[in-house]
């Protein structure tokens, strides 16, 4: 199965990638995957502009021209997506908020997809 993992912590090898480690190991053992990770504090991924050229295009892709492409790409052929973060305040790290309020226009790509959300409380 092809499998993405979005890393939302800006310290690699943290306590969420350990923990995302730890899941795909036990993936593994259901069978072979193919696993693509994507460190979303590595990534050069601007904000969201609000604009709706997402939802009125045809393609259904942002107008804006980064890296989300390539996560574009593989979230549509990945058949399970985690999602690595710690929690600061309570939510998502804003690395990993970036990426996420990029997929604003992409709800109905979720549909058909095993997600896991991995939250390592921060502290």
């Amino acid at each position: 199965m092809k499998t993405i993992v979005l890393h939302g912590s800006p310290r690699k090898n943290g306590n969420s990638d350990t923990l995302a480690r730890h899941f795909l190991q036990g993936l593994e053992t259901n069978g072979s995957h193919e696993i693509k990770h994507f460190f979303a504090n590595d990534l050069n991924i601007r904000p969201c502009q609000g604009c709706d050229s997402c939802a009125d295009s045809l393609s259904g892709y942002c107008v804006i021209q980064d890296d989300m492409q390539e996560i574009y790409r593989s979230f549509i052929e990945a058949e399970i997506v985690v999602f690595a973060t710690p929690m600061y305040w309570g939510y998502m790290t804003a690395q990993l908020k970036a990426v996420v309020d990029r997929m604003e226009a992409k709800d109905h790509w979720i549909l058909g997809r095993r997600l896991a959300c991995h939250h390592v409380p921060h502290g």
